[in-house]
């Protein structure tokens, strides 16, 4: 598929006078259960196949446009959105499935529709929490609240935007997505990181081969490392405990945020 517009679109959207932003910043908490018996903001929209992972790429891209008070997107329509996320028909099915894709979020509580009749209706971001709160950039609420002890990786992180220029982040399936998501929340550009099999689904509700297949597709995109070591539970390597053969990842090239 030809994806020269949608590179165009994600290069506007990264260079527009109303939005310079370089990355896509997340609250922590968007990936991490905060319970055994509540969903991650990940996994609320995740959920319903292809149309989660659509819903899901949308949210993602309207936090990277709307980068300024009052956090809203008045000025494309759906055709528009279908463009910059690479679908089909665009001014058809893939409108439609925008279309979707914004009624999900909206009924999910991440944003709020307002209709303008005859032109594009205006989308108001909602805190990526999923609690209909107000949305607000995660390294001022960090700065507005933190605990010094605490370091603000632990809070928030980002994730590229490079992998929206070079068309990467479009081609991926849900799975690259969830697992970019987890990967870029665990700092993977700065360090490499493992993930024990027993903890993964708890910590953040997404299941083992989900977990296989994104980091995979990942590999295969150019924009994850894998190497494998034997540790033991705790991840370490020197160790009299019992080993096993673990990957740990590494995000590179285009996934390490700009």
């Amino acid at each position: 598929m030809d994806n020269s517009k949608s590179i165009a679109l994600a290069e506007h959207i990264f260079n527009s006078p109303g939005s310079k932003r370089r990355n896509i910043p997340l609250n922590k908490r968007f990936v991490l259960k905060p319970s055994d018996d509540e969903q991650s903001p990940l996994q609320r929209i995740y959920v319903g196949g292809k149309s989660g992972s659509l819903a899901l790429k949308l949210y993602l891209v309207l936090i990277g446009r709307a980068s300024k008070k009052p956090y809203k997107v008045d000025d494309a329509p759906a055709s528009s959105w279908a463009e910059l996320l690479g679908l089909e028909d665009p001014r058809g099915q893939g409108a439609r499935r925008i279309k979707n894709a914004l009624r999900k979020l909206q009924d999910l509580k991440f944003i709020s529709i307002e209709q303008n009749p005859g032109k594009a209706p205006t989308i108001l971001l909602l805190s990526e929490i999923g609690d209909g709160s107000p949305y607000e950039l995660p390294s001022d609420s960090y700065y507005r609240t933190s605990n010094k002890e605490i370091d603000e990786q632990e809070v928030y992180f980002k994730v590229s935007g490079l992998l929206l220029r070079e068309g990467i982040f479009q081609e991926l399936q849900g799975p690259g997505l969830v697992m970019l998501l987890i990967l870029s929340a665990e700092q993977a550009h700065k360090k490499s990181v493992w993930f024990s099999t027993n903890r993964f689904p708890q910590r953040y509700g997404i299941s083992s081969a989900t977990r296989a297949r994104g980091t995979q597709e990942l590999i295969k995109s150019g924009v994850l490392r894998a190497t494998s070591i034997y540790i033991d539970d705790y991840g370490r390597s020197v160790s009299m405990k019992t080993k096993r053969i673990r990957k740990r990842y590494r995000l590179v090239g285009y996934g390490v945020p700009a």
